[in-house]
């Protein structure tokens, strides 16, 4: 349902400005912002933006401009609240309220999100069987609660399936932080890590790896690693230099390795290391090249006696890969100086 009323507000917004306007003899004065020259240069290109001063989020000249806007807005529409309300309860009277997503299977507990008639964020919940009583793990509401605003990341459960580490951003400008709950006390931990993208937990629960995004350019390009419940320095795993690529970090299928992804629009490479604590060296697949990806595949054992090994034919857990160029299969390797994929 949430993801249905920006839509709905956008279409409402579109039938109220259609609407006659009454002639009044004193209309409402639009403010006007003022002009304040600023030049940038990239590339060689000079930019020229007389409003760039606009960009300086919660400054009292900003806010100030931005409650005007507000304020005229209001008055301009003031004329059209009954109709906004017909139109508004029209639409969502089409649509249904009480729903719920498929159940999926991770671990031994099936996970689904469903809302509720007059709510507006999803909750997410879990049952040990189809037919048992349902966990509710994550109550966004209940989150939501005195905010004027919050999204849901992305989350992820523990191997034992007592812990939940989930994003949420309070900002509307994509700025997740990552937290983590106790899921036999309901109890959130002492955990709120800022600009969090991507996170994968170790096979003992006692870990979390997870990518950071830079403050200007919101390109998340560092992993970083924390041990859940301490308030000790993290520890830097490894930061992607070139602007032009992304960091992912995420499970295999199999809960055996833990991947790093790095990616740009033309070729990415895959990084790894077994879900164990403390990690081993990196494996990693043949550097990416413009116009090809590496991405594993398949394994087959390598020829010793204790092989590391992945099962099934995807490197990835419940999210899809980015579109790829070509995929191209290999074998594990056995040393951090082992080619892992062969193209």
């Amino acid at each position: 349902m949430h993801h249905h009323r920006p839509v709905l507000l956008a279409a409402l917004l579109a039938a109220c400005a259609s609407a006659p306007q009454p002639r009044t003899s004193e209309q409402t004065a639009a403010p006007v912002a003022r002009k304040e020259p600023h030049v940038t240069h990239i590339n060689g290109d000079t930019l020229r933006d007389d409003y760039f001063w606009l960009r300086n989020k919660g400054t009292p000249e900003v806010e100030s401009y931005l409650n005007a806007e507000a304020a005229y807005a209001d008055a301009m529409m003031k004329s059209t609240e009954e109709l906004q309300k017909k139109v508004y309860g029209e639409m969502l009277s089409r649509i249904q309220e009480d729903d719920s997503t498929a159940p999926v299977r991770i671990g031994s507990q099936w996970y689904y999100q469903r809302t509720e008639k007059g709510k507006q964020y999803p909750i997410l919940c879990r049952k040990a069987a189809l037919d048992a009583s349902e966990q509710v793990i994550l109550d966004l509401n209940a989150l939501a609660a005195g905010k004027k605003f919050l999204g849901l990341g992305g989350w992820e459960v523990s191997d034992d399936g007592n812990q939940l580490a989930y994003t949420t951003d309070e900002t509307g400008f994509r700025q997740y932080d990552l937290h983590v709950r106790d899921l036999r006390s309901g109890a959130d931990g002492p955990e709120k890590i800022a600009r969090v993208d991507s996170v994968a937990w170790t096979r003992d629960g006692k870990v979390l790896f997870y990518v950071v995004e830079d403050e200007q350019e919101k390109r998340p390009y560092q992993l970083w690693r924390h041990v859940v419940g301490s308030s000790a320095k993290d520890d830097l795993v490894y930061e992607e230099k070139d602007h032009a690529f992304n960091l992912e970090v995420d499970r295999s299928r199999s809960k055996d390795f833990i991947f790093l992804t790095s990616g740009s629009l033309t070729s990415s490479e895959v990084r790894f290391f077994a879900a164990s604590d403390p990690p081993r060296p990196w494996c990693w697949c043949s550097p990416a090249s413009p116009g090809t990806s590496t991405m594993p595949t398949r394994a087959a054992a390598p020829s010793t006696s204790a092989p590391i090994q992945e099962a099934g034919t995807s490197a990835w857990s419940r999210r899809p890969p980015r579109p790829r160029a070509r995929r191209t299969g290999g074998r594990w390797c056995r040393t951090a100086r082992t080619s892992c994929c062969r193209r």
